[in-house]
């Protein structure tokens, strides 16, 4: 094949969204307290209604650009990131609503996997598959930030160490798992017995 950046394509990603979104959060930050971002935060603090935020992604989801790594939903997603970790009504918010949040979002995902038609495009049942679809990663999206923000927003050395190891956790974890797939994948035998030899031993190395 030809030279691609591979995973870190979404670094390159993060980093222009960065860019694009300082300016903005700027203006957040500096009209916080004004009268009509209150009542906003006290609208989106609400049960649920931080749901509403399929919408917006849907849309951007539906837009045909660069297939899976599409900039616009991911834009998008990087934004809701920010925007419920802005605001403490918003982290609380996400606390409450975190075990309904799973529940429908696994739930979701159950029907998704069992049920998988063919619709012809923009009728009424495409549609909502499709938002179906969205609202699975919505949904399993706000229930890990609710649960991780109530379980693990604290103090300590191992999970200051995990914190640390992320970033070069994802910048490796690529090049070994395609490593290990490249000679495993040639043992005589089943093909979950490879998945988990893969995964078992990418996480010990």
């Amino acid at each position: 094949g030809t030279f691609t950046p591979a995973h870190i394509w979404f670094i390159i990603f993060l980093f222009i969204y960065s860019v694009v979104a300082l300016p903005l959060f700027l203006l957040e930050k500096k009209v916080k307290d004004n009268r009509i971002p209150q009542k906003i935060t006290q609208f989106f603090s609400k049960r649920f209604v931080l749901y509403l935020f399929l919408i917006p992604l849907a849309l951007a989801a539906s837009i045909d650009l660069l297939g899976d790594k599409n900039p616009v939903y991911y834009f998008g997603i990087f934004c809701l990131g920010y925007f419920v970790m802005s605001d403490p009504a918003y982290t609380t918010a996400l606390e409450r609503d975190a075990p309904v949040s799973l529940a429908a979002g696994l739930l979701f995902s159950v029907i998704a996997l069992v049920w998988s038609p063919h619709f012809s495009q923009w009728t009424f049942a495409w549609v909502g598959y499709g938002l179906m679809e969205q609202a699975i990663r919505l949904l399993l999206l706000l229930g890990i930030l609710g649960i991780g923000h109530r379980f693990f927003n604290r103090n300590g050395k191992i999970l200051g160490f995990l914190n640390e190891a992320a970033f070069p956790f994802y910048i490796l974890h690529l090049p070994i798992v395609t490593l290990l797939g490249y000679f495993l994948i040639r043992i005589h035998t089943g093909i979950a017995i490879k998945y988990i030899l893969i995964v078992a031993l990418s996480y010990l190395m």
